[in-house]
Parts: structure tokens; sequence; C-alpha cells
């Protein structure tokens, strides 16, 4: 009975092994807290570590399947907090931090030789002032366009007033809003996007009779940089209209 018992145990134990080793090579394996992912050629696809309740915890990376780092995610009790992508050589590309699964933090993008290109601030997915952008020799970008405001009084004429939110160079990269910024930073979905004409935003006032308006009116312009980032300023504008003749 024994000599019978032996040969099955071992068969038993080579067949896991065998399991394992398939795994290991092609599919998935899973030891500890680290969980690893594998091309079908065997080549290393994911790894990344886990928590007591299997949540995503600490440092995962992604390879591509010629063995270079492609992304590196960092993850906190199974949220992503931070995703950083690289260049074929290895440096880093883009830096972006998240909450709740959406752009909030810091935001950084690279040159291919490494030095920064540009950075920036999210809160909620929405972009922020304060945007600053690099030379591919390190030095700050200063010439953004200004954001002007211009009243246009037709009250005499046909009853309207006219206002012009627009950039002074390539409006045409501008999206134009009335509102405010969240803690004077950041644009939000509480924003009213304006009418475009000729590139520019305009609200028409046509005041009742008689009427006298007089009120603080904020915009914001968002300007999108060659680089395709979003270059955010504020600007308010002391609305006066007389119509009470």
């Amino acid at each position: 009975m024994k000599n019978l018992i032996l040969p099955l145990v071992l068969c038993l134990l080579f067949s896991c092994d065998q399991i394992n080793s398939l795994k290991g090579n092609k599919i998935a394996e899973e030891a500890d807290n680290v969980v690893k992912n594998y091309y079908p050629d065997g080549e290393l696809k994911s790894i990344y570590t886990v928590n007591e309740l299997r949540q995503k915890h600490g440092v995962a990376k992604i390879y591509k399947k010629d063995g270079t780092l492609s992304k590196a995610f960092e993850y906190e009790n199974g949220e992503k907090i931070k995703a950083i992508s690289y260049y074929k050589n290895g440096n880093p590309l883009m830096e972006i931090s998240y909450k709740n699964d959406v752009k909030d933090g810091p935001f950084k993008r690279f040159y291919e030789n490494g030095k920064l290109e540009s950075e920036a601030i999210f809160k909620e997915n929405f972009p922020g002032k304060g945007l600053k952008e690099y030379t591919s020799s390190g030095s700050l970008k200063k010439h953004y366009p200004e954001l002007i405001v211009k009243g246009i009084d037709q009250i005499n004429l046909n009853g309207r007033y006219i206002i012009e939110v627009y950039f002074d160079k390539n409006p045409g990269r501008g999206t134009y809003y009335i509102g405010s910024l969240t803690e004077d930073t950041f644009l939000n979905y509480r924003l009213d996007e304006m009418e475009r004409v000729n590139y520019r935003g305009r609200l028409v006032i046509t005041p009742a009779p008689g009427v006298i308006i007089m009120e603080k009116l904020n915009f914001v312009g968002e300007f999108k940089t060659p680089t395709g980032n979003k270059y955010i300023v504020e600007k308010s504008f002391n609305l006066a209209i007389d119509n009470s003749f």
C-alpha cells in the first residue's frame, strides 16, 4: 500500500509544479503580496503589490514586450494616486496625480532628455492657474496672451450692450467663460461657456427701458498652448448700463 501512495504523491507534486511553472511563464504568478503578469512568450508584462484585502497598494509597473518600462502607478489601498509614463530611453514623459480616479494635484510633463517641459495643477479634473512651461534648455516661458474684456455700448443705437472677451493673440485657441474660478484658481463645472463670434466670447445684454445696471462681472479665459497645456486667466469687468433715458 505504501508503495502505491508514494508514486501518487510524487505525481501530484509534479503536476502542481508543472501548473505553477506554466503560470509563471505565460499567464500569472502570485507570491505573498506580489502579483506578476506575463506576455504569452513569458516576458514580464506587469508587477504590483497588494494589501491584505487584495487591493493594489504601493507601486505597479507595466512593461512593453521588449522589456522597457511603459508606465508606473502608485496605489493606496486600491485607489490610484499617481501615474507616470515613460519614454523608450527610460526617462519620464508625464507624471499625473489622481484623487477619486480623476486628475487632482500636480501635473508634470518632461522632455525626452529628462528636463521639465511644463508643470500645472489640477482639481477634480479641471486645470488651474499657474501653468509653467520651459524650453528644452530649461528657461521659463513667459509670453502668454493677455485676456481682453471689452464693453461695446449700443444702447442708444439698438438697445443692446455687448461684452467681448478674447485673447489678444491667437484668440481662436481660447475658450471663454462667465463666472469665477474655484479657490480663485481652478476651472469648474459652474462656469458658463460664452457664445463665440469671430473667435471671441460674446455676451449680449438687452436691458429693459428705464433700467440702470451697475454690476461687477467675472470672466475666465482658457488658452490652449502649442504643447497642449491650458493657460488659465481671470479678469473682472465693471458693467455700467444706463437705459433710463
